[in-house]
């Protein structure tokens, strides 16, 4: 008889980030999970460092599962008060650290650093659990979420069940909020991918349909379209910076460690999540404008690692958040079946002429209005650049 091969499943994960609200009891359950996932951490990284050290050996995770059950059973008895899972992905994370360390100075890269000790205060606040028997549960008319050992708890946020839950990852942020990340399964008929090939003809019809765009990031302006639209960049940090520093002078004459010291940090911490959470939004309704309207969306691909070696820039740069706003538009147009295409960084589009793509090579950064020596066009220099990043963008979907 003929063997029947199987045809591979199409899947694809997604993932959403919902703020939970535990009352007192559920926090006092996560901050024993959270102290018994450090602690499984960082004994098996002592275990491991003098097991290396004295037998010139180490363990790998199933060796450490193995010894941790023991634990479990007859030492270490309060850890069945809390989700094994979360054990378990504490000595997940800790072989993939030590893994991803030997095995970059083994290649003669450079090498991440050497798996820390977890501190109480000053590490992350997190655990991460698996979906096994409906332990995760999801009530989206109720707007309830259970999770195993903690229970049924009220969320804010929006969610919509797409397919099977694989884990759900616990996190308490420095201003005290608690956030559950799910991650979701879903299977797909056919695969899922961004068209990057046209012909003539479809590139002819998309461009009288006005479904190409292409756009030039900047600081004053945020992007400068190539239909002559300007989005300005709102400078989320800017906003905040006088009452941020304002904040920072007075807890730098704080005694540390003080109640007057834990105050202020709060205060600081709580204001940067404020800037943060105002920075995704723009860049979230941004990017979500582009991929909704769009057939085509056509950027610079950014060297932003190396422009902010540039220190009067650099806090501009940062400020900006190119490289997440570059994700966000990727993976919403591969949602949407839309494509991306994403320009050499090394494209010269802020100095040639679009008119008769001549290269002025004199042109300085400080130049934003110039005039073609070649043809006399005056430019707009940012305006310029988005019309050659289409000429280039339409250029590159026909290879």
């Amino acid at each position: 008889m003929k063997n029947k091969t199987k045809e591979p499943k199409l899947t694809r994960e997604e993932g959403c980030v919902l703020e939970v609200l535990p009352n007192k009891e559920q926090i006092i359950q996560f901050q024993k999970t959270f102290g018994c996932a450090r602690f499984v951490y960082n004994h098996f990284l002592d275990m491991r460092i003098n097991l290396y050290k004295y037998t010139s050996t180490s363990m790998n995770y199933n060796e450490m599962s193995f010894v941790l059950t023991n634990y479990v059973k007859k030492e270490f008895s309060f850890l069945k008060e809390v989700d094994k899972f979360a054990l378990e992905g504490s000595l997940r994370n800790l072989d993939y650290a030590y893994n991803r360390f030997f095995e970059n100075v083994k290649m003669r890269r450079k090498p991440y650093g050497f798996p820390k000790f977890k501190s109480k205060r000053k590490s992350k606040k997190s655990y991460t659990t698996k979906f096994t028997n409906n332990n995760i549960q999801l009530n989206v008319e109720e707007k309830k979420i259970k999770l195993p050992k903690v229970g049924w708890m009220s969320y804010n946020g929006r969610v919509q069940l797409i397919g099977k839950i694989l884990n759900a990852t616990i996190t308490q942020h420095p201003n005290g909020v608690y956030t559950v990340s799910l991650t979701f399964q879903e299977q797909l008929q056919a695969p899922l991918e961004m068209k990057k090939k046209y012909s003539v003809d479809e590139l002819k019809q998309l461009l009288s349909e006005n479904q190409v765009i292409a756009g030039d990031l900047g600081i004053s302006t945020y992007l400068t379209c190539s239909n002559s639209v300007k989005v300005e960049n709102p400078k989320t940090l800017e906003r905040y910076l006088k009452h941020l520093s304002k904040l920072q002078r007075r807890l730098s004459k704080k005694k540390y460690g003080s109640k007057n010291y834990h105050v202020l940090s709060h205060q600081i911490v709580k204001l940067h999540a404020k800037i943060a959470n105002a920075r995704k939004d723009f860049l979230h309704k941004l990017s979500h404008a582009l991929t909704a309207n769009y057939q085509m969306i056509i950027l610079e691909d950014l060297n932003v690692k190396g422009m902010i070696k540039n220190r009067k820039l650099a806090r501009h740069i940062q400020d900006a958040s190119w490289g997440m706003f570059k994700t966000f538009v990727e993976y919403k147009a591969l949602w949407r079946g839309k494509t991306v295409i994403f320009v050499d960084r090394w494209f010269p589009s802020s100095k040639t002429c679009s008119h008769c793509h001549k290269t002025n090579k004199m042109l300085t950064l400080s130049d934003r209005v110039w005039v073609c020596p070649n043809c006399k066009t005056e430019h707009d220099r940012d305006q310029n650049a988005s019309e050659n990043l289409l000429f280039e963008g339409l250029r590159m979907a026909l290879l």
